[in-house]
């Protein structure tokens, strides 16, 4: 273990986008300016050790969700989203060399997030308003609307969408379905529902969070639950899981009792 960066009076940054670029892992950072204002920096630093390098402070106003795509390299450049300034509603999809330079900006109207390159997912549509996928490569834009009645659309990738299903006084279901409406599984019908952003990582393992158990009421947590969509399979990782991530491949969750103890599962590996 080792620092990446302590960045003088660091007290009151806030971190995220983390993604990796080779040898390299690539951040951003946030704090309030003197006059309260929020700024945003881009940082990179090698896996391998060395001193922390910035990429760039032109970062907009940057929207990081808590997904492993909120930043995203692609052919030697990242990308990132921000909120354009104004009334009307429009995302900046904005991107640097990895090396530094200047950024390119392109605006989209509406409010849209990162899934992987090269898509952007609509994220201002409402629960069971549709869901809009936009491919960067080809600048094609299609609708997704799966919802119906009791159905709501949670979020959208390429691959595949989740769904929550409302029916009566029973639990809530989750469900998965490619954006085309094929494909359709119920991953549980136990009232689960998503523990961390993204849906279906590596396109395989939906993560979902369950009602406690009672080792889970006593020490803090949720059941954490992994849905297998190749073996249809749901299957119990942990009995009191709190503070659910994940990022490339790994899923990894703390426990408390008697202090804190962190878990990782590669997914890759099953």
């Amino acid at each position: 273990m080792r620092v990446l960066r302590q960045p003088p009076g660091g007290a009151g940054r806030s971190y995220g986008g983390f993604t990796r670029a080779g040898d390299r892992v690539v951040w951003a950072e946030s704090a309030a300016g003197r006059d309260g204002t929020p700024a945003s920096e881009l940082w990179e630093a090698g896996l391998g050790g060395g001193a922390p390098r910035r990429i760039t402070a032109d970062t907009g106003w940057l929207t990081l969700g808590n997904s492993e795509h909120a930043m995203v390299v692609e052919a030697g450049r990242l990308y990132w989203t921000a909120l354009a300034p104004g009334a009307e509603r429009v995302t900046e999809v904005r991107s640097v060399p990895l090396d530094g330079g200047p950024v390119r900006v392109s605006t989209l109207p509406g409010t849209w997030a990162l899934a992987g390159w090269p898509w952007l997912v609509g994220t201002g549509g409402g629960p069971r308003g549709p869901t809009q996928l936009h491919d960067l490569a080809t600048g094609a834009t299609a609708t997704v609307d799966l919802g119906d009645g009791d159905e709501d659309v949670d979020r959208c990738g390429p691959a595949w969408c989740r769904l929550f299903v409302l029916s009566g006084d029973a639990p809530v279901r989750t469900v998965l379905v490619r954006p085309d409406g094929s494909d359709r599984r119920t991953a549980t019908s136990s009232g689960a529902t998503a523990a961390i952003e993204d849906v279906a990582v590596l396109d395989r393992f939906e993560v979902l969070a369950g009602d406690s158990s009672a080792l889970a009421t006593a020490v803090g947590g949720r059941r954490l639950l992994v849905y297998d969509l190749r073996t249809r399979r749901l299957v119990a990782v942990a009995d009191a899981a709190s503070r659910v991530a994940y990022r490339d491949g790994v899923l990894w969750w703390s426990t408390s009792g008697g202090g804190t103890t962190w878990h990782t599962l590669d997914l890759r590996t099953v």
